[in-house]
């Protein structure tokens, strides 16, 4: 997996990640959830964040492996972490071929010059069925939240603002990807695929692009990121 990179407009100015921004929302309700629960289990909340860390790191890394072909070293892996990651693998590989799921592009660091930001996204994939379909695709370990949907929105209008003024940006292995499976700019939703952190399960939410989940939570995260920019500026006088 890359590193995340400093991201930089065109004219030299660092600009924040798409995750930076929705760091301005508060999230602090499900963490104390999931450490209640840990707590009602006998583990620690290092226990708990250990494994859960680890078993859901391995799954998203033996998906994306299986989508390119790569190999992830498991022998010196513990089975209570392996386990359900394969699992978790299994499922994904199930539902692929279900679908047609495959991925044209992955961890693309691109930056929008009109909003100031930066991301990497997981993925655009494309799916046959029910219906031929370009994606933003996202791997999620754990619950789904609102904020995962403006992730997505975000990165949506990154590959649309880049395909539009700069496909420079997507480098000549991805644009030459996309161009060959005949993508034309025009992204039909996002997916979220969601891997259970302990027991291995797996889904995935769908959603169309003019969706008002993906509409309402492109609206957000603009509106985070002028708090993200507030936020910069109170720190300097405050």
């Amino acid at each position: 997996m890359k590193s995340r990179p400093n991201y930089k407009t065109a004219d030299g100015v660092r600009v924040p990640s798409v995750t930076t921004i929705l760091g301005n929302l508060n999230k602090g309700d499900g963490l104390l959830v999931w450490a209640n629960r840990l707590g009602l289990e006998g583990k620690t909340l290092e226990d708990g964040r250990r494994t859960a860390m680890d078993a859901g790191s391995l799954a998203h890394a033996l998906i994306e492996a299986d989508s390119t072909g790569e190999l992830v070293a498991t022998q010196d892996i513990q089975a209570e972490i392996l386990t359900p990651a394969l699992r978790a693998l299994q499922t994904f590989r199930e539902w692929k071929e279900m679908v047609g799921y495959r991925v044209l592009a992955s961890e693309v660091a691109l930056v929008s010059e009109k909003h100031r930001y930066g991301g990497m996204l997981d993925a655009i994939a494309f799916v046959e069925r029910p219906k031929p379909a370009f994606l933003i695709s996202d791997w999620k370990t754990g619950a789904i939240y609102l904020e995962h949907y403006a992730q997505v929105a975000a990165y949506g209008a990154l590959v649309r603002e880049a395909w539009d003024s700069n496909r420079e940006a997507f480098g000549p292995t991805v644009l030459a990807s996309l161009q060959a499976a005949g993508f034309a700019g025009v992204l039909d939703g996002a997916l979220l695929i969601r891997l259970g952190k302990e027991d291995g399960s797996f889904d995935h939410h769908y959603r169309p692009a003019d969706s008002q989940t993906l509409v309402q939570a492109w609206k957000l995260f603009l509106l985070l990121r002028q708090v993200h920019d507030t936020n910069q500026a109170l720190k300097k006088v405050a």
